[in-house]
This record gives structure tokens, C-alpha cells and sequence, in this order.
């Protein structure tokens, strides 16, 4: 028996296979899950704590709004020409805080004197920002003036409260009906506050509140003092 020949062949040449890449570790995998799970439970008990703290401050320390009181209005150089109203106004207002354990800050305070309608103003000014403690009492000490501007005289102006980005526009109806109710001796105004708000509980507590009060009927004895 003989072999066949293998002259003039090749035999066929197999490249090897590249050898196996290494697994990754799971023990590093596992670790790396287990953090990210770690940070969220984490991140989530925080969010829980936080609306849980929330809760029970609006809850168990529901603010009580604060008590306003119109303790003097005065007002001096009152004259009506025609469409045109010059007067200077003096006021305070005490602000008494009820509640025993919260402090409450005053961020921002406008103020306006009005008559007949509250959405229209005569005359507006803004105070500096003040804190009442605890069963305490501030005092708002505001000073406005009507138909003085750089020194000269000017139309009243009103501009609606109410509405948000409403225009100015004069209101000479204002100052007739001012004229004629100064003719008994006494002009009925109303005062009006818009407040930025916020109330405390130690360092911690904390709830912002936006306040507009109205006081209405002032009667103010033109020459002399306050009735209402």
C-alpha cells in the first residue's frame, strides 16, 4: 500500500484564534449599581424630610397675619384748582404681630392713598423693610404728597392696582368729586398696603406671603385731625 504524493500541494495553513478577553469584573459592576441605589434612596429620604418639615410648619405653625391699625392721618396744604389737587399727607400705621411664635419681615412695602375707589391711587411711596417680633408692634411712618412734581403742580394720576400693567391715565372726575365733598369740611380716603412678606421660626422655619391690606373710610377733617 503506498501514500498518495504530495507534491505540488500545500498543506492549508489556520490562523490561531486571538485569545478570550477577560471578563469584567462583576464584584466592580455590582459596587457601582449599589452606590448609585445608595445616592438615590439618599437623595429621595432628604426630599421626603424636607415636605415632611413643610408640612408640619404650615400645619402646627400656621402664621397669623399680622393686625393693622391707621393711628393718625393728617393733612395740610389741601387745595383744588380745577383738574389739579395740591395736598400733603401724613400717616402712621401700627402693625401688631398676634402670633407667639413666629417673627414676621416686611421684605417690601408699598403704600397708597386712595379715594372713593381703592384700585386708584392719589398718592404712593414705598418704606424700608422692618421686622415684628414675637407679640411685638411696628410703627409705618409714611409721608406723601399730590400735584407736586420737580417742584411745580401736576394732574392727578390714577393707576389700577388691580389690573396687572395697567396704564396711567388721568382722572380729573377724582379731583371735581374731591372739591365738592371738601365743601362739608371732611374728604373720607382709604389707605392701602402691599407687602412682601415673610414669616420665621427660628433659623430654620420659614414661609413667604404676599399681604395687601385695605383701610378704608379715613375721614380726614380738612384743617384739623382724624375721624373715622
Amino acid at each position: 500500500m503506498g501514500y498518495p504524493s504530495t507534491i505540488g500541494f500545500l498543506h492549508p495553513y489556520h490562523k490561531p484564534l486571538p485569545p478570550p478577553q477577560p471578563s469584567p469584573d462583576p464584584t466592580w459592576r455590582f459596587a457601582g449599581l449599589g452606590f448609585a441605589r445608595s445616592m438615590l434612596a439618599v437623595l429621595v429620604m432628604f426630599a421626603v424630610l424636607l415636605c415632611t418639615i413643610n408640612i408640619i410648619f404650615n400645619v402646627v405653625m400656621r402664621p397669623k397675619p399680622p393686625v393693622f391699625t391707621v393711628d393718625s392721618l393728617s393733612v395740610s396744604d389741601f387745595n383744588v384748582l380745577g383738574s389739579v389737587l395740591m395736598v400733603n399727607w401724613e400717616t402712621s400705621v401700627a402693625v401688631d404681630n398676634p402670633d407667639s411664635r413666629l417673627e414676621v419681615r416686611f421684605d417690601e412695602i408699598r403704600c397708597f392713598l386712595c379715594y372713593g375707589d381703592p384700585q386708584y391711587y392719589l398718592a404712593w411711596t414705598t418704606r424700608e423693610p422692618f421686622s415684628v417680633g414675637t407679640k411685638g408692634r411696628g410703627k409705618i411712618y409714611l409721608r406723601m404728597a399730590t400735584g407736586r412734581r420737580r417742584g411745580g403742580r401736576c394732574k392727578i394720576w390714577a393707576l389700577n392696582l388691580k389690573k396687572k400693567g395697567g396704564k396711567e391715565r388721568p382722572e380729573p372726575m377724582v379731583v371735581e368729586d374731591i372739591g365738592w365733598d371738601r365743601h362739608s369740611g371732611t374728604v373720607s380716603f382709604a389707605l392701602v398696603l402691599e407687602l412682601r412678606s415673610t414669616f420665621r421660626y427660628g433659623s430654620w422655619g420659614r414661609r413667604h406671603a404676599r399681604l395687601r391690606v385695605s383701610c378704608e373710610d379715613l375721614v380726614a377733617i380738612l384743617g384739623g385731625a382724624l375721624g373715622w
